[in-house]
């Protein structure tokens, strides 16, 4: 048994009644936390056994898991066994995940649940894996290549035979046995029972992580059991963690940040709080209602709070020690989180993958003049060096690449020794990696301590230049007073430097004044753009190459990227409670204003104003809601998924018996880990929204108990308002265009978050552009928030209105849909109908037949507006549709910016069409105006047809569509034709279009 083992053992036993582990809601001891993780250890030995059907030769296992209990003990598992463990993640592409699991050789994968869907986007194209998972499902049917192993459900066994197993399995691990644990049913039959011994397959490293490598293939940092026994060794002592902390699990296990929350809690004794995916974006709620005392984050963490004003004087009072870690650490947001967490000392750690975890600190201090942390001194035992580009180390003050040495440093990388050798070397007995990065030791407060300066690929060459991208990006920061990041592209050629700034609108002219002030001429940005929020990588950094491609996007004439600004719109919005009405509604209209520079308009319509048959509910606002559980769990918090509390529940404070409790639950029979979406607006009613699986698990624990149940809802139902918002973008003409998307769902990314950001940048993309027709962008609660826009504005849509089109279900990445009108042919059916057919070929098609809530409304008989819907994947057919698995990770960048282009292309189209009447008797000489191509080929062929067939048909009576369609081109297609023929006099304009009355 090495180090890392007997720690494990020692706190398993001297800890064994603490609570070790808080994950998703379950509270876990350190008893049951080593039993646990020696249930899978045992799996592991036998899968890892020589002789049976599961024999698995090699000695590295993939944990496919995501903050779930099964995290944890499968790591701990891997580490008493002496097996390589190597994270994936969930948020990762399909392809990364594929060269991941190809490229560490696993043959074993422990599952989580809250994995499947992405297990299912990749398994196929897998070989053959044992996988454990918790449930079984239909997983073996669908994936019959793999073998299912399925954990045992310890917890119910009673008291005998949990202490039966447990003496067996820990007979079996200290003896090195192969044995099956005798156990009984599916499991003990699905084990091979032949006996070897744990020193023919042990491996040195505990951890296999990839990180991005240059070519574009993730780098196998591979981890020993000594360098992570080495680093928390380290952290023990200089942080003194005890059984009395509370310490964060922000991290994926992707990333190694992580290893430090788990390993330095369970060798203290402490309580390691999982953080859950919903809160990691503002942990502060969490932070205080769990009392942490420990936390460990990245720095934009702070960025983004500041941005979203939640950084408050003396809010945080438990934390004794905040660590950052992962990129550079601006003083000023330092300072904030230190005034906002007073009783805290605030660290600032450095340390690749390939020096384990952090390899130096500096302690913050109000004192502190340099505008970024410096990275400190190094840890006890531990050594850096500043190198030049020859290996030679440079002198005090000057800069260098730093180099890492000591006993944290890594074996290397996975299978490369060319890219070891290169950047791991052994000199005087000392284990080196070089960084990469750039620093500096100097003075800083009476101290000497190492300062970032960058990293070594950040130099580019500009005008034959040495440029170091870092100093840029201090000047925009220090002088824009937010984050900054300064990118090289190539545009037409030439290399040059745009600076981006995180902010909704700059005063560019000044910016680049002070940067000509204060940089060499081939340093100053050639320009300067605002992106509203930074995108972050999976590890919370700021994503550099997102950014990149955001800015090159820029450059693309006519081709507006948003899908990145929209999903940063999707995650800023999805928590916020929102109904028919209410404060979420307004803080939604809020946030959209301030993209759309203060041009929204927003209205509130008093309650029980009537609306053709309807009246305008009451207004609902909700303080929180939950149940405690006779076991005091507080399940179905309201604070953590809207979707919990059925939409306007009346006010309850009960107690309350499972019997009495169960009329007002609800769940989905269909999809047992699914909230189901439910609401009530006219009668009054209250309820909860449950998994089913935890229904399932309240039935069994107290179906038969007379315990009470505490239900709590704080909500107000009373008279007030309805809100909506307008913007109205001017065109040439008076005619105008409508899009109308919903705004009262809760917490649901696709329905109906998507259809409010592609419609708020499709009216920030409209306002920066020309057009012949004026559009009415409108933000509504559905259907009564249509019914009363109507009843006030019916007449003038049915002046103006040419052509509407209802956004729902809009970010997703299905295929492209559209839900045609009443009539079926009206202008905005014609438009959306030919760019389908022309650039979105396999979309579907539905009928009135299968309208929505709002289409029931724009295309009622007596309203007739030419409306129709369109969408990625349809409502209702998708199986997170009103579910809490239309979360974030059901839309994308990609998705939103399909939806958006589709919907841009539609209207490019109706601000094209028109009527036009050719002017020239018989055929045009196109040569003699040069409209002719100079050489004939295949392709030139087929434009020439399409332009002699466009001319022909323009007689003054077809429009455009109707000629494109008859002729099978795309009419984006011939734009610049139509606009040449008409210059050249060969095409007279007679009207705008044929609008066909429905």
């Amino acid at each position: 048994m090495d180090l890392l083992c007997k720690a494990l053992e020692e706190s398993f036993v001297k800890y064994a009644n603490n609570i070790a582990l808080e994950v998703e809601g379950a509270k876990i001891t350190y008893q049951e936390l080593g039993f646990q993780s020696k249930i899978l250890a045992s799996l592991i030995l036998n899968m890892r056994g020589g002789g049976g059907h599961l024999a698995v030769n090699s000695d590295k296992i993939l944990i496919f898991a995501s903050r779930s209990a099964l995290v944890y003990t499968s790591i701990l598992a891997c580490v008493l066994v002496y097996q390589t463990y190597v994270p994936l993640n969930p948020k990762f592409p399909s392809q990364r995940l594929l060269s991941m699991i190809k490229r560490s050789g696993a043959r074993i994968m422990f599952l989580g649940k809250e994995c499947y869907d992405s297990f299912d986007e990749i398994a196929e194209s897998l070989e053959s894996l044992v996988i454990v998972v918790e449930e079984l499902g239909d997983l073996e049917e669908r994936f019959p290549k793999h073998k299912f192993i399925v954990i045992p459900k310890i917890l119910e066994l009673d008291c005998n035979k949990w202490r039966l197993l447990e003496t067996h399995i820990e007979s079996s691990l200290k003896s090195n046995s192969q044995s099956c644990v005798a156990f009984g049913g599916d499991f003990e039959q699905s084990l091979d029972c032949s006996s070897s011994s744990i020193s023919n397959f042990p491996s040195k490293t505990a951890y296999l992580l990839f990180t991005s490598g240059s070519t574009g293939e993730p780098k196998g940092v591979m981890v020993s059991r000594d360098n992570l026994f080495a680093y928390t060794q380290r952290m023990l002592v200089k942080y003194r963690f005890s059984p009395q902390d509370r310490i964060s699990n922000f991290f994926d296990i992707t990333f190694d940040l992580s290893m430090h929350d788990i390993f330095c809690a369970f060798l203290s004794g402490a309580t390691l709080c999982v953080i859950p995916k919903q809160s990691l974006f503002n942990p502060i709620k969490f932070i205080i209602q769990n009392n942490l005392s420990v936390f460990f984050a990245v720095p934009s963490l702070i960025a983004y709070l500041i941005k979203f004003k939640a950084l408050k004087p003396n809010l945080i009072t438990s934390l004794r020690l905040s660590l950052f870690c992962g990129e550079e650490f601006p003083t000023q947001n330092a300072k904030l989180w230190s005034e906002m967490c007073k009783n805290s000392v605030v660290e600032n750690l450095y340390g690749p993958t390939e020096a384990t975890i952090a390899f130096m600190s500096y302690c913050y201090g109000v004192e502190l003049q340099e505008k970024i942390v410096p990275l400190g001194i190094p840890f006890d035992g531990l050594s850096v060096s500043l190198r030049d580009e020859t290996g030679n180390e440079v002198t005090k003050g000057e800069k260098g690449e730093i180099w890492l040495g000591g006993d944290q440093i890594a074996q290397g990388y996975l299978n490369d020794r060319e890219k070891t050798e290169q950047k791991f070397i052994t000199k005087n007995g000392v284990r080196w990696y070089k960084t990469g990065d750039l620093g500096i030791l100097k003075e800083v407060n009476g101290e000497e301590v190492y300062c970032f300066l960058g990293r070594v690929d950040f130099q580019v060459k500009i005008q034959g230049f040495r440029v170091e991208l870092l100093e840029i990006d201090n000047v925009l920061r220090e002088v824009s007073k937010t984050q900054s990041v300064s990118v090289v592209i190539k545009n037409d050629g030439i290399t040059s430097i745009v600076g981006v700034i995180e902010a909704k609108s700059i005063k560019n002219d000044e910016i680049l004044k002070i940067c000509k002030q204060r940089l060499p001429h081939y340093m100053i940005p050639t320009q300067i753009l605002a992106l509203e929020s930074f995108p972050l990588n999976s590890n919370g950094k700021i994503d550099r190459g997102q950014i990149k491609v955001w800015v090159e996007s820029q450059f693309m004439e006519n081709k507006k990227n948003f899908g990145v600004l929209m999903y940063e719109l999707a995650q800023r919005l999805f928590k916020i409670p929102r109904s028919l009405s209410g404060n979420g509604n307004r803080e939604t209209l809020r946030i959209i204003n301030s993209i759309l520079g203060g041009n929204l308009k927003v209205y509130e319509v008093p309650s029980h104003t009537q609306a053709f048959d309807w009246e305008i509910p009451k207004e609902w606002n909700v303080n929180e809601a939950y149940i405690i559980t006779p076991s005091g769990e507080k399940i179905c918090d309201f604070g953590e998924n809207n979707l919990h509390l059925v939409g306007y529940s009346v006010p309850v404070r009960e107690s309350l018996t499972f019997e009495e409790l169960k009329s007002h639950l609800h769940s989905l029979k269909e999809q047992k880990n699914a909230i189901p979406y439910i609401t009530s607006y006219y009668k009054e009613y209250w309820g909860f929204c449950l998994s089913l699986e935890l229904r399932e698990k309240l039935e069994r624990e107290f179906g038969d108990s007379k315990e009470k149940f505490e239900v709590i809802i704080d909500s107000k139902l009373e008279s007030g308002f309805m809100s909506y918002g307008e913007v109205v973008i001017k065109g040439e003409s008076n005619k105008e265009i409508v899009l109308s998307t919903y705004i009262c769902h809760p917490q649901m990314a696709n329905n109906e978050l998507s259809g409010i950001c592609v419609a708020t940048y499709l009216a920030k993309y409209l306002s920066e552009i020309p057009h012949f027709y004026t559009y009415r962008i409108l933000f509504l609660p559905e259907t009564i928030g249509a019914i009363y826009y109507l009843s006030q504005h019916l007449e003038e849509l049915r002046e103006k209105c040419v052509a509407g089109f209802v956004l729902t279900c809009i970010g997703d990445e299905g295929a492209y849909s559209y839900l045609e009108s009443r009539a079926g042919n009206n202008l905005a059916d014609r438009a959306a109908k030919h760019i389908l057919n022309s650039r979105y070929r396999g979309y579907k098609t539905y009928s009135y037949l299968q309208r929505g809530s709002d289409e029931r409304q724009y295309c009622a008989p007596g309203v007739d507006l030419p409306f129709c819907t369109l969408m990625r994947s349809k409502f209702g057919e998708y199986s997170q549709y009103h579910t809490s698995l239309d979360d974030l990770s059901f839309i994308s960048p990609k998705g939103l910016q399909g939806g958006f282009v589709m919907v841009r292309e539609i209207l490019e189209v109706l601000e094209i069409n028109g009527v036009y009447k050719n002017t020239i008797l018989c055929e045009p000489q196109l040569g003699k105006r040069g409209l002719y191509p100079q050489l004939s080929t295949k392709e030139t062929f087929g434009m020439v047809k399409d332009m002699r067939n466009l001319l022909m048909y323009c007689d003054g009576k077809l429009d455009l569509i109707e000629i494109a369609d008859k002729c099978g081109f795309c009419l984006l297609d011939m734009k610049e034709w139509i606009r040449k023929f008409v210059e050249n006099g060969l095409l007279v304009k007679v009207g705008k279009s044929n609008v066909i009355e429905s």
